[in-house]
């Protein structure tokens, strides 16, 4: 074992870690626990007397006697802290916060908070409130609102940003007319959790709002230049449109233009679904995310360029100052995006502690970048690119040179190269866990797509840079620089497809969970410790890891292979049952569902994997007919008001069509475990006097009054109701 090797072990090696580590645990409390604010101070102020106590009253031996005790004191100091900083973000603990108001809001006034994305329907933006009116009073308050304002025929697709008495910008004061409405859970089961997703932007209301009930009551050039942070986070915004601008004004092909804006800038909305699926595939996604991969390649590129001025006494500061220039202000070219700015924040520490210590320690570096990320947000742990970034540079760092050590290349040439797939390696070992239980997928020709991607990203980004900044000179040569950034990325996007192309370039539905996943970073832990150590205590500890994923897999597998389920989901304007059976599943849609595949991968693909549906059979209601040859899982006959669809020996009754007075039931409809309502076919439950049914489902396409009427006589039957509506259902048996 190495120096290098035995130092990784040594906790005093890495003072910053453990307090890192210790936050990142009081964080999670704070999160899943949901103390209050009193609480955590509480604890924070206990553990910090009694570290002082420790510190100010022990002698010297006992200070080396009881350093266990002082280590304790001072980890529940670092832990009552990320409580505290959870807790003071909880909207419980802010009376002025618009969740507490018990009152009616009638209208609201604040400020746009983000840059304004045009959707197809409408325009996102956040908005800070400032006061609200309730009755005939208006009253301070504050929140954050996710608005969505609705494009009608008033209003063209850019009148909204255009006409001159509709500018709305960043920091722009407006009055909106409405009540924001809190953000909901999930509709579905193991779907995306968007409530979730906006709590930790410190987001918990939506509003929908027409362009008649916003009213400007101050624009951002007519106010006063008080707030230099505002007025330099509005300049971003405004430079990183110009950019995009000028990248689609210099560039000839829109696909092209699409990957150079997103991967310059982190403007994705221009990429197509083909492209995207093909970086997915091939393992190159993160390419298309500004964040880590390109401010790192920016750092490398710098510090490579100007290395001849850090090992210089007093050269060093300007070498620091041009990396630090460069790093932030591409983060100011791309609007000052939080990914970036936390990529930034990351890299420049690095850089800062390389700079003035050769003996700096890169766990270090990377422990006082996170605390300071956490501190300033600690929602940012449970974001996915945070968790990436980190895991993929430690993986780097830990991994890469092990892997490397193993072969020497010939020259440079291959060299390069063997770096490049060593690293391409350790940063896939140390993400892979997470990545496949968020995404559900394996690219496995990730390390090929690395040799492309990679080297393609340093081009690309100089390329932009310079179409950019040679914007200012003739158009002439950024046209030429843009039609050169189009050739480049087109190579790139023919390999990244050839890529995809190839026999099991991505494996597909898997499941795992968040539990497997983090037993399988215990059981690489274990491995690198029983590998680098001398002594193999890490071995037994090991292959018990080993057998507890093994045995929780097999219990998983159990579960799935046993497993017989339901699901009505809920669909806006449309209906979804999933009936599965083992590792099967069919699920029947209508039509607009059945040919819509994003929505299928947010509201049924999660659902299935989690359950351990491996084969999913899509069934088109709206074209099936009695002649239609029926699955192993389910049957489907015609009947005069829709479909009798048998499962698991049940019969449910699909009733979408209205019956002539003259149909009569037939005998075998008179047992039926559920009645599905969708299309208004009845008006009162009457009509489905003969009918005996445990329970009666109303999918989205029934009118709210219907329902309302045929809920309440159900519930005077005593017949179970559940309106889709409000939410899924699934059922086992």
């Amino acid at each position: 074992m190495t120096p290098r090797d035995k130092s990784l072990f040594r906790w005093d090696s890495y003072p910053l870690v453990r307090p890192v580590l210790a936050l990142i645990i009081g964080i999670l409390i704070g999160e899943q626990t949901q103390v209050s604010l009193a609480f955590s101070l509480g604890l924070l102020a206990a553990f910090s007397i009694a570290y002082l106590g420790l510190h100010f009253l022990l002698t010297g031996n006992q200070k080396t006697r009881f350093s266990w005790l002082q280590l304790f004191t001072l980890l529940g100091v670092f832990i009552g802290f990320g409580m505290t900083l959870v807790t003071n973000i909880s909207p419980k603990e802010r009376p002025l916060h618009i969740k507490n108001n018990s009152k009616t809001t009638l209208a609201y006034q604040g400020k746009i908070v983000s840059e304004i994305q045009e959707r197809e329907k409408s325009y996102k933006f956040e908005f800070e409130v400032e006061k609200i009116r309730t009755e005939n009073t208006w009253q301070l308050a504050e929140g954050k609102v996710l608005v969505y304002l609705k494009k009608n025929e008033f209003l063209n697709d850019t009148s909204f940003i255009n006409r001159a008495d509709k500018i709305y910008n960043f920091d722009d004061e407006l009055q909106i007319k409405g009540s924001p409405i809190e953000t909901n859970p999930p509709e579905n089961p193991s779907s995306f959790d968007y409530q979730k997703y906006l709590k930790y932007h410190y987001i918990w209301h939506q509003d929908f709002i027409n362009s008649y009930d916003v009213v400007l009551e101050n624009n951002f050039e007519n106010q006063s230049l008080e707030n230099p942070i505002k007025i330099f986070r509005k300049k971003a915004i405004e430079f990183r449109i110009y950019c995009d601008s000028v990248l689609k004004e210099t560039m000839p092909g829109e696909q092209s233009y699409g990957v150079a804006s997103a991967l310059f800038l982190g403007i994705r909305d221009g990429i197509d679904n083909d492209v995207k699926k093909a970086y997915q595939s091939a393992g190159a996604t993160h390419v298309l995310a500004v964040s880590g991969l390109h401010v790192g390649i920016l750092s490398w590129i710098m510090a490579f360029i100007f290395r001849f001025l850090k090992n210089h006494r007093r050269l060093k500061y300007v070498y620091l100052g041009i990396i630090l220039s460069v790093l932030f202000g591409y983060a100011f070219l791309t609007g000052l995006s939080p990914s970036v700015l936390r990529a930034s924040v990351m890299f420049g520490i690095i850089q800062i502690a390389t700079t003035f210590s050769k003996r700096t320690n890169v766990y270090n570096n990377l422990a006082f970048s996170a605390f300071l990320l956490l501190t300033f947000n600690p929602y940012m742990l449970f974001e996915v690119g945070f968790q990436l970034s980190y895991l993929a540079v430690i993986g780097i760092v830990l991994i890469q040179p092990r892997m490397a050590k193993y072969y020497t290349p010939p020259n440079k040439f291959v060299k390069y190269f063997w770096e490049l797939f060593t690293v391409s390696i350790a940063a896939q070992i140390s993400t892979f866990p997470i990545c496949v239980y968020y995404f559900h997928q394996f690219p496995t020709y990730f390390w090929l797509s690395g040799f492309v991607v990679i080297p393609a990203a340093v081009g690309i980004l100089g390329l932009a840079i310079a179409t950019v900044c040679c914007s200012v000179f003739p158009a002439i040569i950024s046209s030429y620089l843009g039609i050169a950034l189009s050739f480049l990325i087109y190579g790139v996007n023919f390999l990244i497809f050839w890529i995809e192309k190839l026999p099991l370039s991505v494996i597909e539905n898997i499941r795992l969970s968040f539990a497997e996943s983090m037993l399988i970073y215990a059981i690489m832990i274990g491995l690198l410790c029983f590998i680098t150590l001398p002594r193999r205590v890490f071995f037994y500890p090991t292959v018990l890891l080993c057998i507890v994923f093994s045995a929780l897999n097999l219990y998983l597998n159990h579960e799935a292979e046993n497993q017989k389920r339901l699901v009505f989901y809920q669909i806006r304007k449309g209906f979804a049952l999933s009936l599965q059976d083992g590792r099967r599943s069919t699920t029947l849609l209508d039509s607009a569902s059945f040919y819509n595949e994003n929505a299928q991968s947010y509201w049924l693909t999660g659902d299935l994997l989690s359950n351990g549906k491996t084969q999913n059979e899509l069934i088109n209601m709206d074209s099936v007919y009695s002649e239609n040859p029926s699955n192993e899982i389910v049957q489907i006959r015609d009947w005069a008001g829709g479909k009798i669809i048998t499962w698991n020996n049940k019969t449910i009754l699909w009733w979408n069509k209205r019956l002539d007075k003259e149909t009569k039931f037939v005998p075998k409809l008179d047992d039926i475990e559920i009645v599905w309502i969708s299309n208004n076919p009845i008006y009162t439950l009457s009509e489905m006097a003969t009918i005996k049914t445990n329970y009666l489902i109303f999918d989205d396409t029934n009118y709210n009054s219907r329902i309302k009427l045929l809920s309440n006589e159900a519930k005077v039957n005593k017949i179970k109701v559940r309106v889709l509506k409000n939410g899924a259902f699934e059922k086992e048996y």
